[in-house]
């Protein structure tokens, strides 16, 4: 299990990559801030679909993920 600001995992190194580009994360973002940022994502495309009235505020996530 990874511990509390573990880096990022291969598999997301590119997808993190990429929101640098875009300015929504830090070149040295950490798994949490990834994590972060697409939960942020996840919230906003929802909004766009018509789930939520208004834009939904970024709401700090867990620093642990929880136990498959």
């Amino acid at each position: 299990m990874a511990d509390e600001g573990d880096d990022v995992p291969d598999r997301a190194k590119r997808f993190a990559g990429r929101l640098s580009r875009e300015g929504l994360l830090t070149a040295d973002a950490d798994g949490r801030q990834v994590r972060q940022s697409l939960d942020d994502l996840n919230q906003r495309l929802r909004y766009v679909l018509g789930e939520y009235d208004e834009t939904p505020e970024s709401m700090p996530l867990p620093y642990e993920l929880a136990a498959a």
